[in-house]
């Protein structure tokens, strides 16, 4: 039998959510010491004080938070094992990332919702109150942190929403399920995509099977 031969667009994917994936899970359990260990971590008054201020003026928003990272650390998890799935041509783990994709789409503009209805405008009064020392410098931090945050949930959404799209190709579901003597390996994203290619074959082997 011939040995199955790797499509360098999903090994790309696997390969760069494997990356993530790991980046992500350190981030988030990072997130999940801290919020542990509570205010002691943080030594900045400033810092305490805004927190302070935004449980105060934001419904559950420590409840928002542990969700936020409980949730993202889930997906994370999620993440690297689909990856590695994904480099073992398991149809199941490319369905999985597909769900995973659409899933931190969904969560993405959510967050971006939550941020900037709830979150943005009770940080402008906690800056617009006077006699806290240093409140300028902290306030330039907030504004550079927010943007650098902006850019990567809009970068990291168009990079699951091109997952997504690219898993769900016809050629890509062969690559899945096809025996490694029955894929092309030249129908790869550098030509045109037969979109009814898939169908076919599926009913060819149908055929094959009824007699």
């Amino acid at each position: 039998m011939a040995q199955p031969r790797s499509l360098a667009s999903v090994t790309a994917i696997g390969v760069i959510n494997i990356v993530v994936a790991s980046l992500l899970l350190l981030l988030q359990f990072c997130g999940l010491v801290i919020m542990l260990v509570g205010e002691d971590f943080i030594n900045d008054p400033n810092a305490k004080a805004m927190e302070r201020f935004l449980e105060q003026n934001i419904p559950a928003h420590h409840v928002t938070q542990v969700f936020n990272t409980v949730f993202y650390l889930l997906l994370s998890v999620l993440l690297l094992v689909f990856a590695i799935g994904l480099l073992r041509r398991s149809n199941g783990c490319r369905v999985g990332t597909i769900l995973l994709s659409w899933i931190y789409i969904f969560a993405a503009v959510a967050q971006l919702i939550y941020y900037f209805v709830l979150v943005a405008p009770q940080m402008s009064r906690f800056f617009q109150m006077a006699g806290i020392p240093g409140i300028q410098d902290a306030r330039f931090l907030v504004t550079i942190t927010t943007i650098i945050y902006v850019v990567i949930v809009l970068v990291t959404s168009v990079y699951a929403l091109i997952v997504a799209l690219h898993l769900s190709r016809a050629y890509v579901k062969e690559y899945f399920w096809a025996d490694a003597s029955d894929f092309d390996e030249s129908r790869d994203e550098r030509r045109p995509a037969d979109d009814d290619w898939y169908e076919r074959r599926q009913r060819s082997l149908e055929e094959e099977e009824g007699y």
